[in-house]
């Protein structure tokens, strides 16, 4: 375990003993391990967050070689970030495009559909025409 491998053992004790509260923990056993922090004045869980930011350097306690292949584990999944952003970028870009065509065809489609309407208006209209010119001559 890396605690084993540190210097200042003694400086870890206090985080080592801490035992948080469950996630599955009550309203009421919230309520007591906060109230029993007060009466004690036992801020433990506090004084846990350091008030600046301080790196421990984890060389000597995480061997260089996982550190390696974790290095490599980032830039590959950086790689990949990249080409689905990519992929993302070409998708939108193909779904505009095919938004366009579907707006160019709805407005073809009713460009026909008027066409074809006036086709029938006309129609109906010349064989208006034709059955009154027919009753004009049987006359």
């Amino acid at each position: 375990m890396i605690v084993d491998q540190l210097d200042a053992k003694e400086l870890w004790a206090p985080y080592l003993r801490y035992t948080p509260l469950g996630h599955d923990a009550t309203d009421e056993a919230l309520a007591a391990f906060v109230n029993a922090a007060i009466a004690k004045s036992d801020s433990r869980f506090c004084d846990m967050c350091p008030t600046e930011q301080n790196f421990v350097s984890v060389e000597g306690i995480v061997p260089q070689d996982i550190i390696s292949s974790l290095r490599e584990e980032k830039r590959k999944l950086r790689g990949k970030l990249k080409l689905r952003q990519e992929e993302k970028r070409k998708l939108r870009e193909e779904k505009r495009k095919l938004r366009e065509e579907r707006r160019e065809f709805r407005n073809e489609l009713n460009r026909l559909r008027e066409e074809h309407a006036t086709y029938i208006r006309l129609k109906h209209t010349v064989k208006s025409f034709l059955k009154l010119e027919f009753c004009k001559k049987t006359d």
